[in-house]
């Protein structure tokens, strides 16, 4: 029914564009979880959504599997994998040290995939092969443009795992471990005092996120066609944080923000070559608005009146 509605009223630039958007809203929902849910501000979920989307090209380039689904559930295992090792070494830490040794743990994934694969990036042969079938949910294809396949089947794959995102973390956070966290979150001391076992909810919470983001990086690999290092550019990293600071709910809000950064940056990116200008100013308005000491209209007024 998806299909079919889109095939009529949406057009190829704005599939593309939502299709995205739904990529990194499952990513803004993983973040968000563990920003608003565990209190925990990670940059190394650039790094995880890295590692998901060069688990599928070097699958599908190295060793030749065609099965989107496998590719994916591949993505999550790596992805589980490498969480639970940045969780376990970073969790024993809070606010800045945590913040600080995520990036440095980013950093350090950045290069090892630089310097082993290389600075061009790994094409991906997977749906436009003319030699190999490419198998999903059971569905064959051969040789097919990206954009038709992600018009006839894969917007419903990535409707599907955006589903699965929204209702796990939604079930997580009304789950007695999701309320064990938010009260570490919200009061450390007494939760350790009633014997909560802070280091491993943070772990744990940690993990379920990045694995999740690792899962979007595949499915931006398949539409993609390319990975390369410079994904992982801390940049990105704080971009993702954008996402997930939009309305203080871990499906809604994370979902609007990065819907609409995706829009911004692409219209605005069309606009100049200055486009990250456009992309700041209005994150620094947007948080100055949210902000319950920082009044909007009283903000861009005081600005105004540094130009009479």
């Amino acid at each position: 029914m998806a299909n079919l509605l889109l095939s009529f009223i949406v057009n190829d630039y704005w599939l593309n564009l939502i299709s995205y958007g739904l990529i990194y809203g499952i990513v803004a929902i993983s973040l968000g979880f563990l920003l608003h849910i565990a209190g925990l501000i990670s940059l190394a979920h650039i790094a995880l959504f890295t590692i998901g989307a060069y688990t599928v090209a070097l699958l599908n380039l190295s060793w030749g599997v065609y099965n989107i689904d496998l590719l994916i559930i591949y993505s999550f295992l790596t992805s589980l994998t490498a969480s639970a090792v940045i969780g376990l070494i970073s969790c024993r830490y809070t606010k800045l040290h945590f913040i600080m040794l995520t990036f440095a743990l980013s950093e350090v994934i950045h290069a090892i995939i630089h310097y082993t694969y290389g600075a061009t990036g790994l094409p991906i042969p997977l749906v436009v092969s003319q030699s190999h079938q490419t198998t999903i949910m059971g569905i064959t294809i051969i040789g097919q443009s990206r954009l038709a396949f992600l018009r006839m089947y894969f917007f419903n794959y990535l409707l599907l795992w955006f589903a699965v995102t929204a209702l796990t973390f939604t079930l997580i956070r009304e789950s007695p471990f999701g309320k064990a966290l938010k009260a570490v979150k919200n009061n450390e001391e007494r939760s350790a005092d009633v014997g909560l076992n802070i280091y491993w909810l943070r772990t744990i919470g940690f993990a379920a996120s990045g694995t999740f983001t690792g899962v979007a990086g595949g499915l931006w690999a398949v539409i993609s066609g390319l990975v390369d290092p410079h994904m992982i550019h801390w940049d990105a990293g704080m971009e993702f944080l954008a996402y997930a600071v939009f309305i203080p709910n871990i499906v809604i809000g994370p979902y609007f923000g990065a819907m609409l950064l995706s829009v911004l940056r692409e219209w605005s990116g069309l606009l100049t070559i200055h486009w990250r200008l456009i992309l700041g100013v209005f994150l620094m308005l947007f948080m100055a608005s949210s902000s319950k000491n920082i009044n909007l209209v009283k903000l861009v007024r005081n600005l105004g009146g540094l130009f009479k």
